[in-house]
């Protein structure tokens, strides 16, 4: 496995999500990562989250984008992990509209 710092990250449709190279991983650029990715797909779960952006924690972080003004929702959704065993998660959803009239 390659590092986290200087690889690249695949989407689940295969396509490149994150080519840029992440040199930390602190909140704020968690935070960065998790909106990129909500604003190009529109969701992510918990798993993706893991996965894909290398955030442990979504919760904290969705949390906090949400306290900075987006509108985003969870849902509770059963999907298999890379193994197939299925886990119970969070479907983080944004709604663009929110935040849009919020700014305006």
């Amino acid at each position: 496995m390659a590092c986290w710092r200087c690889s690249s990250f695949l989407d689940w449709q295969g396509g490149l999500i994150m080519a840029k190279n992440r040199l930390n991983n602190s909140t704020a650029s968690q935070r960065v990562a998790l909106l990129e990715h909500l604003k190009k797909y529109g969701s992510i779960t918990t798993l993706q989250a893991r996965q894909v952006l290398g955030v442990m924690s979504p919760a904290p972080r969705i949390k906090e984008l949400r306290e900075a003004g987006y509108s985003i929702i969870t849902e509770r959704v059963l999907d298999a992990d890379s193994t197939g065993r299925k886990h119970r998660q969070g479907l983080y959803v944004l709604c663009v509209a929110a935040k849009e009239n919020a700014q305006q």
